[in-house]
C-alpha cells in the first residue's frame, strides 16, 4: 500500500491508498501542505491493537482492549516511547482567578476509570502552579510600552497574570491599561451586559495602536478593532502555553519543545504528537450560546476541541472521588446540593447518588446561577467607602499625593477593593476590618486613621449580605423544586436533601459558612422541616478553589458519571396539521391547501422531539410524530431523481407543539440543520403513485419516520423510509426489510447541563 509522506509522519490513513492517481490526498488539501507519494504504509494500516490485563481490568475482571490514542482532530497519534496514552487538561478560567489541573494517562493505567467506584484516582491528577507560586493566578491582561529587540522601536506588548501586578506595583502601567473580570462579559443577559460594556468602553480609551491590533500578536496596520473576546482569548492563550510548558517540565519524555523555549510554544499544537483532551468548567446555568462563545474564545487561543462541563458537577465528582479514595466506594446514598462560590458567579446543582452498586448519579434539579460572588461583595464595599469618603475625597487625594502616591478617585477605590479582596475571606462576624493604605490622613469622623481605613462590622456585614441573600434564595428555590418532585409525606418521611456542599474560593469565608449553617442546619428551619448539613469538601492539601479543575478532569475520564441529565434546549421538526374551523382568521397560524391531497392544513408547525427540562439518560432515543408522509411530483423529477428535505430546529425558550415556526412571536425558534435524502427513480419504484385533485398531477406517495438518538453530547438525527413507501405491521420497527436511512449528527455541547464530554461529531 502507498501513502503520502505527510500522512506517514502523522500516522494518519491516506486517501491515496485507495486512489494513488490523485494529485493530492484529502488530508494534505485540507492542511495546505505538499503531498509527496511514498511506498511506506501508514502506521494505522499496519497497527496491531494491543491487549493488556492486570491494571487494565475493569469491573468483573474483563480484559480491556487498549485503543490507539486519538488526537483532538480525530487523527491517530503516534505511541510515545514513554508509554503515555493521552493528556487531559482542565482550564478553569474564573472571574477573578485562573486554575488548572491535568492528568497524564500512562499505558500502565486503566483507560476509563469509574468515578466513585475505582480508588486512588485523585493522587494522579496534578495542579498547575503558576508564576506567582500559587495554585491560582489573577485573570488579567495588561499593555505596556516595550522596546522591540530586533528593530529597536517602541511597541506595545501584552502582560498577563503576575506580570500585570508587578507592572502596576512598579508604576510602569496604570489601571487604564489593565483588563480584569473578563469572564462575566461572556454572559451578557440583564445586568451582566455592564461587564461587556465596561470592557468595550475601556478599549475605546486605549491608543489606536492597541485598539486596531490583532490581539496577542499586536500586528500594526490591522483594521479589525479589538473586542472583549480577543482579550479573553489572549489571556487563555497565555495560560494555555504556560500549562503546556509546565506539563513538559514534569514529564520530560513528552515529545514537546523544551519548556524554557517560550516562543516554540506560541504556535505549538500538542495534538500533532500526543492525544490531548481539554475541558472547560462553566457556570451551571450556562445557555448554549454562552457555551458557544466560551468555546470560540478557547479555540482562538489554540486550545484544541475544548469540552464544557458544569462547575458544580465537577465539584460533586471531586467530592465523591475524594471520599472513595479515602474510604472506598460510597456506603450511603442521598441528595447533595453543590454550591460553587466563585469570584463572579455562584452556581447550584442538586445531585443524588440514587444507587450505590453500581453507582448511579442523577441530576435532581436543573442548575441555577447568580452573579453574586466575591465581586458583588467587593463592589458593595467600594460603594460604602465611596459614599462615606465622598465629602472628604479632595483632602484624601491631596494627602496621598503629598505622600508620593498620586491617584484619582477611581484609582483610590480600586486600591480599596483590591485590599478588601485579600482580607475579606478571613473576616469573622463582629470584627472591625482594617485596610492599610500608606498616606491616608487621620479623619476619625469617616473611619480614617493615619495610613489605615477601618470598616466596621456592620459595613462588612452589609457587603457580605449583598452576596449571601441571593445565594440563600437560590438554595431555597432548589430545595422547593426538589420537594415538588419528591414531596414529603405528612409525617415528614420521604426523600430528603442530605447536605449542602460548599466549593470554590469564596466557600472558605467563615461568615458565609456561619450564615448558611444558621439557616439550614437547625431542625424546622426556614427552608425545610428537617436539618441539612452544610460542609466544605475536605482539602487534604488541595484547596477548595482547585477542586473544580480536578473534578473536570474526572468528568473527562468518566464521561458517564452522571447517568440522568436535564436537557436545556428543545429540538423540533416542522409538520403540517389538520386545519380547524376558524383557522383562516387566526393570525397565529398559516393555512394552505396541500397540493398533493387537496386538504387544507396548518403548515410549518412545531413538533418537538426533545423538550426543555426533559430528563434523559446517557443513551436516549426520541421518535418523531407518527403519520409523516411526503408526495414527490413526477413532473418535478430531475435527472438524478428527487430530494426530500427535513429541517431541524432548536429553541432555548419554547417546547410547545403546534406553533407556527415563522410567526414573529416565535423568533426564539432557530434552524440548526437540514437533512437531505436523495431518492433515485429506482429507490421509488415500489412507492404508490397517486393523482392530486389539484390540477390532477401524479405523485409518488411515501411515509417516513424521524428519530433522535443521543449518546453523551452527540445527537444523531435520522430519517427512515420503508422500501415500499408505507409502514408494515411486521418487520424492523414497521419499516420492513432494508429501509432507506439517512443520518446526520449534531454536537450538543452545553445543552444537557454541561455534564458529559464525549467527542463531538460533525454538524449536519
Amino acid at each position: 500500500m502507498v501513502a503520502c509522506s505527510e500522512c506517514r509522519i502523522r500516522n494518519k490513513p491516506c486517501s491515496l491508498e485507495k486512489n494513488p492517481k490523485k494529485p493530492k490526498c484529502m488530508a494534505c488539501v485540507r492542511r495546505r501542505t505538499p503531498c509527496v507519494l511514498t511506498d511506506s504504509p501508514t502506521t494505522r494500516s499496519t497497527h496491531k491493537v494491543q491487549k493488556r490485563t492486570g491494571n487494565g481490568q475493569g469491573r468483573g475482571g474483563n480484559t480491556l482492549t487498549q485503543a490507539p490514542p486519538i488526537n483532538s482532530v480525530g487523527d491517530l497519534c503516534p505511541r510515545n516511547p514513554c508509554g503515555i496514552n493521552k493528556v487531559i487538561i482542565a482550564i478553569d478560567a474564573g472571574t477573578a482567578y485562573m486554575k488548572s489541573a491535568f492528568k497524564v494517562v500512562e499505558s500502565r493505567e486503566k483507560i476509563n476509570p469509574k468515578v466513585g467506584v475505582d480508588g486512588n484516582i485523585l493522587p494522579g491528577i496534578r495542579i498547575i502552579v503558576w508564576p506567582n507560586q500559587l495554585q491560582f493566578i489573577e485573570t488579567q491582561i495588561g499593555y505596556e510600552w516595550w522596546e522591540d529587540q530586533v528593530t529597536g522601536e517602541l511597541v506595545y506588548r501584552q502582560l498577563w497574570g503576575k506580570e500585570v501586578t508587578i507592572a502596576l506595583d512598579e508604576g510602569r502601567i496604570n489601571s487604564d491599561f489593565v483588563f480584569r473580570w473578563l469572564k462575566p462579559a461572556i454572559y451578557t443577559e440583564g445586568t451582566r451586559r455592564a461587564a461587556q460594556q465596561r470592557i468595550e468602553h475601556q478599549i475605546d480609551k486605549l491608543p489606536q495602536a492597541i485598539q486596531f491590533s490583532a490581539s496577542d500578536e499586536l500586528r500594526p496596520g490591522d483594521t479589525r478593532r479589538l473586542t472583549f473576546l480577543d482579550i479573553f482569548s489572549d489571556f487563555m492563550g497565555h495560560a494555555w502555553r504556560y500549562i503546556l510548558r509546565k506539563i513538559k517540565g514534569q514529564y520530560p519524555e513528552l515529545p514537546w519543545p523544551d519548556p524554557s523555549d517560550v516562543e516554540a510554544y506560541r504556535h505549538f499544537d500538542p495534538c500533532e504528537y500526543t492525544a490531548v483532551e481539554t475541558v472547560l468548567p462553566m457556570p451551571a446555568d450556562s445557555k448554549p450560546h454562552h457555551v458557544e462563545l466560551a468555546i470560540r474564545a478557547a479555540v482562538r487561543a489554540k486550545i484544541p476541541r475544548p469540552q464544557p462541563v458544569a462547575e458544580p458537577a465537577a465539584a460533586y465528582a471531586f467530592d465523591i472521588q475524594r471520599r472513595t479514595d479515602a474510604h472506598g466506594p460510597l456506603d450511603k446514598s442521598g441528595c447533595t446540593i453543590a454550591v460553587d462560590v466563585g469570584g463572579g458567579s455562584v452556581d447550584c446543582q442538586a445531585y443524588s447518588s440514587a444507587q450505590l452498586s453500581p453507582l448511579v448519579v442523577r441530576e435532581e434539579v436543573e442548575g441555577a446561577d447568580e452573579w453574586c460572588g466575591g465581586n458583588r461583595v467587593n463592589e458593595t464595599c467600594r460603594a460604602i467607602v465611596r459614599e462615606r469618603c465622598q465629602p472628604m475625597m479632595p483632602r484624601i487625594l491631596d494627602a496621598l499625593r503629598a505622600h508620593g502616591r498620586s491617584m484619582d478617585e477611581n484609582q483610590f477605590l480600586n486600591e480599596i477593593e483590591a485590599l478588601f479582596e485579600n482580607k475579606k475571606r478571613w473576616w469573622s462576624p463582629g470584627e472591625t476590618l482594617s485596610l492599610n493604605i500608606p498616606g491616608l490622613p487621620e479623619i476619625p469622623v469617616i473611619g480614617l486613621r493615619r495610613n489605615t481605613l477601618d470598616l466596621s462590622a456592620e459595613d462588612v456585614t452589609n457587603a457580605f449580605d449583598s452576596s449571601i441573600t441571593p445565594i440563600t434564595c437560590m438554595i431555597d428555590k432548589m430545595i422547593e423544586k426538589f420537594h415538588t418532585r419528591h414531596p414529603l409525606s405528612r409525617d415528614g418521611s420521604g426523600a430528603r436533601i442530605s447536605e449542602i456542599l460548599l466549593v470554590g474560593g469564596g466557600s472558605s469565608s467563615p461568615f458565609l459558612k456561619a450564615k448558611l449553617r444558621n439557616r439550614y442546619c437547625r431542625p424546622k428551619n426556614e427552608a425545610t422541616p428537617y436539618p441539612i448539613t452544610v460542609r466544605e469538601t475536605d482539602k487534604d492539601g488541595m484547596g477548595a478553589a482547585t477542586c473544580i479543575s480536578q473534578g473536570a478532569v474526572l468528568l473527562r475520564m468518566d464521561s458517564c458519571f452522571v447517568t440522568e441529565r436535564v436537557i436545556r434546549r428543545g429540538y423540533c421538526v416542522k409538520i403540517d396539521e389538520e386545519s380547524l374551523p376558524g383557522d383562516r382568521k387566526n393570525p397565529l397560524v398559516k393555512v394552505l391547501r396541500d397540493p398533493h391531497d387537496g386538504y387544507y392544513s396548518r403548515i410549518d408547525v412545531t413538533s418537538f422531539l426533545i423538550r426543555i427540562g426533559e430528563r434523559i439518560g446517557h443513551h436516549h432515543q426520541a421518535f418523531g410524530p407518527e403519520g409523516c408522509w411526503r408526495g414527490l411530483f413526477l413532473d418535478e423529477k430531475t435527472e438524478t431523481g428527487w430530494v426530500l428535505e427535513e429541517q431541524i430546529f432548536y429553541s432555548d425558550d419554547i417546547s410547545e407543539d403546534g406553533l407556527w415556526i415563522d410567526h414573529p412571536r416565535h423568533s426564539s425558534i432557530h434552524p440548526c440543520g437540514m437533512l437531505k435524502v436523495y431518492l433515485t427513480e429506482d429507490d421509488c419504484r415500489f412507492f404508490e403513485t397517486r393523482t392530486s385533485p389539484v390540477r390532477e398531477r401524479e405523485y409518488k406517495y411515501l411515509e417516513y419516520q424521524v428519530q433522535f438518538e443521543i449518546r453523551g453530547i452527540v445527537m444523531t438525527y435520522e430519517i427512515i423510509i420503508p422500501r415500499g413507501g408505507k409502514f408494515v405491521k411486521d418487520g424492523d420497527g414497521g419499516y420492513g426489510i432494508n429501509p432507506i436511512r439517512k443520518t446526520a449528527e449534531l454536537d450538543a455541547s452545553g445543552v444537557f447541563g454541561l455534564f458529559n464530554v464525549d467527542r463531538p461529531r460533525t454538524e449536519i
